[in-house]
């Protein structure tokens, strides 16, 4: 059996890493929203791409050129009918409409769980949920702020993946071919199938990294906080389980992060 020392110099994807300014502006949206008296609020924020691993800003530049394309594409009555303006206003109307949505995030916070069939309710367990074809984040902002944090992170991998579908056609930060399992279910009608996704590989993969790094925060030794995670994660179960291979790819994360 190969050392784990070999196993990580083979691998060396590493976990997908979110952009670090527009974590910084959903928290501190999350934050402020907190010192008000308000339940519920929907807000626009600019994205910033500044010192993320994978590009700048210069990608919203490349999503809005594409999606400019594809809409000049429509015959012009068309655009001018589903804008609701007059032909001759329809190229600066869809300017104006790409101007926000290629380069804001709309952000619905809740200081309570929503009531209703609301789409990408947030919850207790789930605090943070992403909707990529939508370009929304809904927070519950009152969740235990740890677990708020995982979560935000998580779907904030989950745009990145979404973004690069449209930049290059195919979606981001997905395993190698070779422990792939061929499934881009990003609504998985099980349990199993969820921790199966090759779409929530590398969110999921965060997760485990961070909760391993928590219990390394209270001074758990290095050995013991890994065999408690991996011992408690159902992820990394199902892994084990159903694809030996992506599991080892996982392990070989975890103890690259130590």
């Amino acid at each position: 059996m190969k050392s784990w020392y070999k196993i990580a110099m083979e691998r060396r994807a590493g976990v997908a890493e979110v952009p670090p300014k527009l974590l910084e502006s959903i928290i501190e949206a999350v934050n402020d929203f907190n010192e008000t008296d308000e339940a519920h609020k929907h807000i626009q924020i600019p994205i910033d791409l500044t010192g993320w691993k994978y590009g700048g800003n210069e990608l919203l530049e490349k999503d809005k050129a594409k999606m400019m394309d594809t809409w000049l594409n429509f015959p012009a009555n068309v655009s001018a009918k589903l804008l609701k303006c007059e032909e001759e206003e329809v190229e600066e109307k869809i300017e104006e409409m790409l101007n926000i949505s290629s380069k804001h995030m709309g952000l619905s916070l809740y200081k309570r769980t929503p009531s209703g069939n609301i789409l990408g309710k947030p919850t207790t367990s789930q605090p943070a949920t992403y909707m990529p074809r939508l370009g929304f984040m809904s927070v519950l902002t009152t969740a235990y702020p740890r677990l708020l944090d995982r979560f935000i992170k998580h779907e904030l991998i989950h745009y990145g993946q979404a973004l690069f579908e449209r930049l290059q056609g195919k979606y981001g930060f997905l395993p190698k071919r070779n422990i792939s399992d061929n499934n881009l279910d990003t609504q998985p009608s099980s349990i199993n199938q969820y921790y199966l996704s090759d779409a929530e590989f590398q969110p999921l993969l965060h997760d485990v990294v961070y909760d391993l790094q928590n219990v390394l925060s209270k001074g758990v030794d290095k050995k013991e906080a890994l065999e408690q995670v991996i011992a408690d994660n159902p992820f990394l179960a199902n892994l084990k389980q159903h694809n030996y291979e992506k599991y080892k790819n996982a392990l070989t994360e975890l103890y690259k992060s130590l």
